[in-house]
């Protein structure tokens, strides 16, 4: 299959005109400078100098390149314990932030996908009984950490006997360990090493309870900013950024390891303009299928690539083979044996372009003894035809372009599409017109991987939100293509 055409960019500056570029600086920097919170007690993250208060650390380098790429100035805010950062969420002390995801700081921040991910273990002190991360779980065990910490947040949700002892930042949280002679401390494994060597005889455990993915992220109600921030991530792993960044700070695979690339693979098809419009000068993409694709990478906190395909077969094929997690495609029973269908979002109708001066005015005058009609068999318009019409011949084309030649050399009386691409088509060729009326409404839906059930109920759900919220109707309007193709109920 041929190499999937990326419409977005690796490179997230590149993605806007230098006025969007000024419109999402404005929502990431409302005060003109970019205040990047730093959270210097995680030394994945930053450290600060004790003396000079400096901050040094791969969130620092990120939140500098992020200010670069947006041409504003960049301001580092210290925080000692990530906690205390997402207390600070609604304050406006910060417009950017790095720590470890979890769900229960989500109400407050938007996240990117992870750039790192970490181990949350335990240390234990000398001549602990305690082996293995299970044996930490049981009833008379205390474990010093720090207030709402990822970890923190982590082991409130899933122990069952061991008891939870909060300092409000990791030293203090360490001192507890040692002044109460508590049975272990919980943090990042990485963290743990510098203060194992604190106390001759403790042990690191082996393993983990937890992974800890480290992302950027920003305070709740800036929509635009938070889709741009998990692209800016994702380019700052493909590019090589940010395994340099841990090189230079002398963190190896031991310490983190760079996250998977976390994009939302989306395709639909270029030639069909009820889903979308592509603008052959920039890319952009716009209409239903860019607006719905948004809104899942959003709902599923992942950068949107969005891919344009030729050919319903292509879509289905990235689909299949898992090239695409999501392809935008119209339903069809032939087509389910492949591919998992959500429910119909849109309908766009189909009809046919006849001669300008032909007798036919309505679908039905088509399927007429000694008339010719031609279709792409692939699509779902000719699918249609293939196996409805009763008197007409149908004609197999490989594609638009062999159907309108046909069309005007006289050797078919009409050329079938949906309504949307044949009034662009009559629009700039005044020998032919559009007939009034459709002769099939083609279910427009998204197509998942077969078997993904989760990723298909996702959809589903975003979909009837979509649809509660005309969001699909809006679209439509904004597109241009009212009469052409309708919400689906």
């Amino acid at each position: 299959m041929r190499k999937l055409l990326l419409l977005i960019t690796l490179m997230p500056a590149l993605l806007f005109a230098q006025s969007s570029i000024t419109q999402l600086a404005a929502e990431f920097a409302p005060t003109g400078t970019l205040r990047a919170g730093i959270n210097h007690s995680n030394p994945i993250l930053a450290t600060r100098n004790p003396q000079t208060g400096e901050l040094k650390g791969i969130a620092v380098d990120l939140a500098r390149e992020l200010g670069r790429h947006l041409n504003v100035p960049v301001t580092l805010v210290p925080f000692d314990a990530a906690g205390k950062m997402t207390d600070t969420a609604r304050a406006n002390v910060w417009d950017l932030a790095f720590l470890g995801i979890d769900p229960a700081r989500a109400q407050e921040i938007d996240y990117s996908a992870a750039w790192v991910e970490l181990e949350g273990t335990y240390l234990v002190p000398a001549g602990s009984p305690l082996r293995t991360i299970a044996d930490v779980d049981r009833p008379g065990n205390r474990i010093s950490v720090t207030t709402k910490s990822a970890y923190d947040l982590f082991l409130t949700r899933t122990l069952k006997n061991a008891q939870i002892v909060r300092a409000p930042a990791t030293p203090e949280s360490i001192d507890l360990f040692a002044t109460q002679h508590l049975e272990a401390l919980a943090a990042p494994r990485t963290a743990l090493i510098p203060v194992a060597a604190r106390f001759p005889g403790s042990r690191i455990l082996d393993g983990h309870f937890m992974t800890i993915p480290q992302a950027a992220a920003i305070p709740k109600g800036r929509p635009a900013a938070a889709r741009y921030l998990r692209t800016f991530i994702e380019e700052m792993k493909a590019s090589g950024f940010v395994a340099d960044a841990l090189k230079r700070h002398g963190l190896t695979a031991n310490d983190a390891i760079i996250a998977p690339a976390a994009y939302l693979r989306v395709t639909f098809l270029a030639g069909n303009p009820t889903q979308g419009k592509s603008d052959p000068a920039t890319g952009e993409v716009t209409g239903p299928v860019r607006e719905l694709a948004d809104k899942l990478a959003d709902t599923l906190n992942r950068p949107l690539k969005l891919t344009p395909l030729n050919g319903v077969p292509a879509v289905l094929e990235s689909v299949k083979t898992h090239q695409a997690d999501l392809g935008f495609v119209a339903a069809d029973p032939s087509r389910a044996t492949e591919v998992d269908f959500s429910q119909v979002y849109l309908l766009g109708w189909a009809s046919y372009m006849v001669p300008a001066a032909a007798p036919q005015r309505t679908v039905a005058d088509m399927d007429q003894p000694g008339l010719k009609v031609a279709a792409t068999p692939t699509d779902s318009p000719g699918l249609y035809l293939s196996r409805n019409l009763k008197n007409a011949t149908f004609v197999p084309v490989k594609s638009q372009e062999e159907g309108l030649r046909l069309l005007q050399n006289g050797e078919i009386q009409g050329f079938a599409t949906n309504r949307q691409r044949l009034l662009q088509l009559t629009a700039a060729d005044p020998r032919f017109r559009v007939l009034t009326d459709n002769y099939f409404a083609v279910k427009q839906a998204i197509a998942v991987p077969k078997g993904d059930t989760a990723t298909l109920d996702v959809v589903n759900r975003v979909l009837t939100e979509a649809k509660a919220s005309r969001l699909i109707e809006a679209a439509i309007r904004r597109a241009g293509l009212t009469g052409a193709a309708d919400q689906a109920p």
